[in-house]
C-alpha cells in the first residue's frame, strides 16, 4: 500500500519507486490523476522507505525512511515533510535509531524476500500543525518546522498482529495511548504524564474512546497475524473504562460472546455500542464495577454462510480515493465459524448506526431502540476470496517513501511550469468532490451476485444506508475480478483483461 498513494480530495497520485535492498535508492513522483501529468519528481536518493502519511486538508506528506546519513547523526529512521504540489521538502529529522522502532512485514511483501515498513502501527494524528506519532511510544511534532515538542518511549503495538495497537487520542488538553496492556495520559502542550493506568492481566488494548468522565478501551478483536492467510478472534475480549481524573478502572464489561466490533459512543444515550457475535449491546457508561446494558438487541444475522460464501469479499471504498482490498482470506470452516459475525458500526447523519457483517448491513435506532433494516446479499460464491470488510476495523491509508542522506531540500527534475497549472485543476478536481462526499458517505458497494439484461454473474451494488436497498449495479465478466472504488464520486474501475481498464457509474 506504500507504493502508490493517493491524497484524499486531490487528483495528486504520490508514487514510490525503489530499487536495490543492499543500497537501497529510491524517487518519489507526483501524478496528476485527472490529466495524466507528472507533476513532479526527486532524484533518487539512498535510503529505505517505511512509510508514508498525508493528512486531510493539509498540502503535506510525511515520510520516514530508513537510512544514513553524516549529517544527521549516523544511521537511523528519519522523518521528512514534503509539499504535495511542488515536491520541496519542509524539513527533515533523525526521528529514531535504526532498532527503535517494531517493524512489521509490508502487506506487497515478497513471499521469498520480506520488506518491513509501518502498516502494523496506528496513523499519525494531526491537530492544528501538531502532529502526534505512535511508533515508539508517543510523540509530538510540530509539521511547519519538524520541531520536537515532547516524546515518551514505551511499547505501545504488539509484535504478533498487524493494525492491533489502538491509535493516539486527543480529548481536550489531555492525550491518551495505548501501552498495550495499559492507558496513559499525557498533558497535550508538555507532554508530561499525568496518570497511567493498572495493567490488565491478559488481552491487548486496542481501541481508545473517550465518553463523558472517562474513557473507554475496547480489548481484543479480529486481527490477520504476522504471515497468517487467516485473520484471527484474539482473545479475551472486554470493554473496560478508566476515570479521567486519574486512570483508575470504573467498570468492566465481559458478557461478549465470540467476535466484537469497534466501540461507538452514543452520547445522547450516554451508552458505548458495541456488537458481538449475537447482540448490539448499549454500555451504560455511568456504572460502576460490573457494566449494566442500557439495551441488549438480538442481531439479525441469522443466515449461515455456504462454504463459498464464508470466504467472501466486500469492498468498502474508503472516503476520497481508490483502495485496495486487505490481504487477510476469510475462513470457510463450519459450524459457528460460518456464521456472519459484525466486524464494525458506523454512525450515519441521521443518528442511526450500521452495523456491517462480510454480507450483512442493518441499520440500528438507539433512540427507539430497535433495528430499522437489514438486508442480506449473497457471495459470487467463489471459495478463498479475500475479506475486504476487515479493513474497516483500521482505517487503511498510507503509503511510504524514503528521505535521503542529503541535508536541506530534494532537487526537482520537472519543470515549475506543471505546478501553477495543476494547482488551478487541483481546485476545480476538489471542489467537485466535497460537493459529492456527501452522497458518498450514504452508500457503501458490496460484491455480489447480480442479474442485468438476463445475464447472472459477479457484480458490484451500490447501497443505500438510508434504506439497505440497491442503489445501482455493475455486472462484471469475472469470477475474481481486479477492481477498485471512488466512493465519492461512485466510480468503479475495473480491470478487463490484462490491457484495459474500465469506468462504471455506480451510482
Amino acid at each position: 500500500p506504500f507504493n502508490v498513494h493517493e491524497i484524499p480530495g486531490t487528483p495528486v497520485l504520490l508514487v514510490n519507486d525503489h530499487s536495490s535492498t543492499m543500497n537501497p535508492k529510491t524517487q518519489i513522483a507526483a501524478l496528476n490523476i485527472v490529466t495524466g501529468e507528472t507533476l513532479w519528481e526527486t532524484e533518487r536518493e539512498q535510503g529505505y522507505p517505511i512509510g508514508m502519511y498525508t493528512f486531510p486538508g493539509r498540502e503535506v506528506a510525511l515520510v520516514f525512511s530508513q537510512g544514513y546519513s553524516q549529517a544527521d547523526g549516523g544511521s537511523g529512521v528519519f522523518m521528512s515533510a514534503y509539499e504535495i504540489l511542488s515536491g520541496k521538502r519542509l524539513w527533515r529529522v533523525k526521528y529514531a535509531g535504526m532498532n527503535d522502532i517494531p517493524l512489521h512485514p509490508a502487506d506487497n511483501s515478497g513471499k521469498f524476500f520480506i520488506t518491513t515498513d509501518l502498516s502494523g502501527h496506528a496513523e499519525p494524528l494531526l491537530e492544528g500543525d501538531l502532529v502526534y506519532l505512535p511508533f515508539t511510544g508517543a510523540a509530538c511534532y510540530d509539521l511547519k518546522t519538524g520541531e520536537k515538542k515532547w516524546g515518551h518511549e514505551f511499547k505501545s503495538v504488539p509484535k504478533d498482529f498487524k493494525r492491533a495497537a489502538a491509535g493516539i487520542v486527543v480529548d481536550g488538553d489531555t492525550v491518551y495511548v495505548s501501552g498495550v496492556n495499559k492507558i496513559v495520559a499525557m498533558d497535550k502542550a508538555s507532554g508530561s504524564i499525568k496518570w497511567e493506568s493498572k495493567k490488565v492481566f491478559s488481552g491487548t488494548i486496542v481501541q481508545l474512546l473517550p465518553a463523558g468522565d472517562k474513557v473507554v478501551a475496547r480489548l481484543g478483536g479480529n486481527f490477520l497475524p504476522v504471515g497468517a492467510k487467516e485473520w484471527k478472534l484474539e482473545k479475551p475480549l472486554r470493554v473496560i473504562a478508566a476515570s479521567k481524573a486519574d486512570g483508575s478502572e470504573v467498570w468492566e464489561y465481559t458478557d461478549i460472546d465470540d467476535g466484537i466490533t469497534n466501540l461507538q459512543f452514543v452520547e445522547d444515550q450516554n451508552v458505548v455500542l458495541v456488537a458481538d457475535s449475537k447482540d448490539l449491546i448499549g454500555i451504560d457508561v455511568n456504572s460502576s464495577g460490573k457494566a449494566k446494558e442500557k439495551f441488549k438487541v438480538k442481531l439479525e444475522f441469522k443466515r449461515k454462510l455456504g462454504g463459498g460464501e464464508a470466504a467472501a469479499k466486500i469492498s468498502l471504498g474508503l472516503l476520497g480515493g481508490v483502495q485496495g482490498l486487505a490481504k487477510g482470506v476469510a475462513s470457510s470452516a463450519s459450524g459457528k465459524d460460518r456464521l456472519d459475525i459484525p466486524v464494525n458500526v458506523s454512525k450515519l447523519e441521521n443518528g442511526q448506526y450500521v452495523v456491517r457483517g462480510k454480507q450483512h448491513l442493518l441499520a440500528f435506532d438507539p433512540k427507539a431502540q430497535n433495528i430499522a433494516w437489514s438486508t442480506y446479499y449473497p457471495a459470487p460464491g467463489a471459495a478463498g476470496w479475500e475479506m475486504a470488510m476487515m479493513t474497516a476495523l483500521t482505517a487503511a491509508q498510507g503509503l511510504y517513501y524514503n528521505a535521503s542522506y542529503a541535508a536541506g531540500q530534494s532537487s526537482l527534475s520537472s519543470a515549475g511550469g506543471n505546478i501553477s497549472k495543476s494547482l488551478d485543476q487541483f481546485n476545480k478536481f476538489q471542489n467537485k468532490r466535497h460537493s459529492a462526499t456527501q452522497s458518498g458517505q450514504h452508500c457503501v458497494y458490496v460484491l455480489t451476485r447480480v442479474e442485468e439484461s438476463g445475464k447472472k454473474g459477479v457484480g458490484l451494488m451500490t447501497i443505500d444506508l438510508a434504506t439497505g436497498e440497491s442503489a445501482g449495479q455493475v455486472l462484471l465478466k469475472d469470477k475474481d475480478p481486479e477492481y477498485a472504488v471512488d466512493d465519492v464520486l461512485g466510480r468503479l474501475f475495473y480491470v478487463n483483461g490484462k490491457s484495459e481498464i474500465q469506468a462504471f457509474s455506480l451510482r
